[in-house]
């Protein structure tokens, strides 16, 4: 079987396991400040800076599981004016790439299943790599293969952000910067790393048609009844010919992860 992972999801993981933690994008305390409100409505005034509140770390973590829901809800409404638009312009950008994170980053099982990446990265760039089913199984950290209800809100969680990271994936362009949105490098390479994560779980939902099916999976790798479609990874996602590998590959640029060397 061929490498899984072209030559700028590489230069990722040489980013990822450079790091002591394994946990490079996520290590900051988030706090919400007292002046945070998750229902405002988003307008062209106030997205940037509701967004950089959120790219700051400041509040999304301390955020309540409805108070992330609502300003998810808002955020994404206003990148895709309502659902029928990609996220074209650098405030609908910004909007965009605060809805994917808040979601993750408000939900401890859903982080950790971000952070799990560098975990695998040596199996994504082997030459003879597992089968994927055996790949998602030991992908999920233990304690979430013991809690359904957890694993449950933790992958809806990751594909609520999978929608919104497609949105900003599909909205960039050749010439579009993570300073454009008040963001650096550093952090543009987690949001880039959140929507590797969230877009494989979101696809890998889809083949085997249920979350339900997905958690079948992760208990037994090997059931017959939740196997993906023949010739199917999730992974490969990350590679050409995928159908999302336009949105994917447009965020990795975007975070500059293709120019490592």
């Amino acid at each position: 079987m061929e490498k899984r992972l072209p030559f700028f999801i590489v230069a990722l993981s040489l980013i990822l396991l450079g790091s002591c933690s394994g946990n490079l994008f996520m290590d900051a305390g988030l706090e919400k400040g007292p002046d945070f409100d998750a229902d405002v409505t988003i307008t062209d005034s106030n997205v940037m800076s509701y967004s950089e509140d959120i790219f700051d770390g400041e509040i999304s973590e301390s955020l309540s599981s409805s108070e992330a829901q609502t300003a998810y809800d808002n955020l994404l409404d206003y990148a895709t004016d309502g659902g029928t638009a990609d996220a074209d312009t650098p405030k609908k950008q910004a909007a965009a790439a605060a809805a994917g994170k808040v979601m993750i980053e408000s939900n401890d099982d859903a982080k950790e299943l971000v952070n799990s990446l560098p975990d695998i990265i040596s199996e994504l760039t082997d030459d003879d790599p597992d089968d994927p089913e055996d790949l998602i199984a030991t992908f999920v950290p233990s304690d979430l293969k013991n809690d359904k209800t957890a694993f449950t809100e933790a992958i809806n969680d990751l594909l609520a952000a999978a929608d919104a990271f497609n949105a900003l994936g599909s909205g960039l362009s050749d010439t579009d910067d993570p300073g454009d949105i008040g963001l650096s490098d550093g952090d543009a390479g987690g949001i880039a790393q959140m929507a590797i994560v969230a877009i494989v779980v979101s696809t890998a939902v889809d083949n085997l048609g249920s979350v339900e099916n997905l958690w079948t999976l992760v208990q037994d790798p090997t059931d017959p009844s939740v196997q993906f479609s023949d010739g199917y990874d999730p992974f490969d996602e990350l590679d050409e010919g995928s159908e999302n590998i336009s949105s994917l590959s447009n965020i990795i640029s975007w975070a500059r992860l293709d120019t490592t060397f």
